[in-house]
């Protein structure tokens, strides 16, 4: 007779104790929670002349709706507030801690910029001008290298400016030997400040003796060329100062060719304070060795 099979004896199950639940330390949760304080919503008034407030730090600045609206495009600075006590016994000089070493120029966040003006779409697609707040690291190569304009040719005109083609036949009219020479593709913003050859609404039609100086010696210049204002700017960039730069080029009417470029610079200086470099109007001409004009 076969043995019977001896059933183990059964254990009753041990569950494990949880954990002993960590006290809550938000006094908003719980069952008698301490009410949330009530706030307004947040909101801006975009009424014309209303205000908001921007807080950074220790520093508050208040800015109009106006102001807010350009913000959003051009970015804004904080400047440093003109009424500053110094401490007993300081130097009031420069470095001391007064206006005097902030040169309030116009980098945005401390960076420089350039902004070019739209075509003109009801003339031609003519250039309008650019404006730039330019220093050292902004114009240098590795951060933004100009170029060169490409215009190509007539069939494959790549960036070539309105008026291009008829100032070459102009200046043979004129009497020019290689009018090809003779009428220049003019950056607005140059190249060696950073100005593209590769975009329209930098560059436009222009001589060659407004541009720079004369290639050849039978194809008189004159000076100041834009070329002369453009060496001022990168001068005062080479020493360190900031420059705020624009050119505008100017028209007649619906032509498509500019009369002349006016051209403007205010000087940053770094050691403080700020002053015009220049502001004048280059002229947009051509000489004429058949009419002696």
């Amino acid at each position: 007779m076969a043995a019977a099979a001896v059933a183990a004896p059964r254990q009753s199950p041990h569950p494990t104790k949880p954990p002993k639940p960590v006290i809550d330390t938000n006094a908003h949760n719980g069952r008698n929670p301490i009410p949330a304080p009530s706030l307004p919503p947040a909101a801006l008034n975009w009424m014309a002349g209303s205000t908001a407030t921007v807080a950074a730090g220790t520093i508050t600045a208040t800015f109009t709706s106006q102001a807010i609206l350009a913000v959003a495009t051009t970015g804004f600075a904080l400047e440093q507030a003109p009424a500053v006590t110094n401490a007993p016994g300081a130097d009031p000089g420069p470095g001391g801690g007064t206006d005097q070493d902030d040169p309030r120029d116009c980098r945005v966040w401390g960076s420089g910029w350039r902004k070019y003006g739209p075509l003109d779409e009801n003339n031609g697609n003519r250039a309008t001008g650019v404006e730039a707040c330019l220093d050292s690291h902004f114009i240098d190569k590795a951060n933004n290298p100009g170029s060169k304009p490409k215009t190509g040719t007539e069939e494959d005109p790549l960036y070539r400016p309105p008026g291009y083609d008829w100032a070459k036949r102009y200046a043979g009219h004129l009497g020019a030997p290689d009018p090809q020479n003779w009428r220049n593709t003019c950056h607005l913003l140059a190249k060696q400040l950073s100005g593209s050859g590769e975009r329209l609404d930098n560059l436009s039609t222009c001589s060659r003796a407004a541009n720079a100086n004369p290639y050849s010696h039978v194809q008189p210049g004159f000076e100041p060329n834009m070329y002369t204002y453009e060496t001022k700017v990168k001068e005062a960039i080479d020493a360190g100062h900031v420059v705020h730069y624009q050119v505008t080029p100017k028209y007649d009417g619906a032509r498509t060719v500019p009369t002349g470029y006016e051209m403007k610079a205010t000087v940053s200086w770094k050691s403080g304070g700020s002053g015009q470099l220049f502001h004048d109007t280059v002229e947009n001409k051509i000489y004429s060795l058949k009419f002696g004009e």
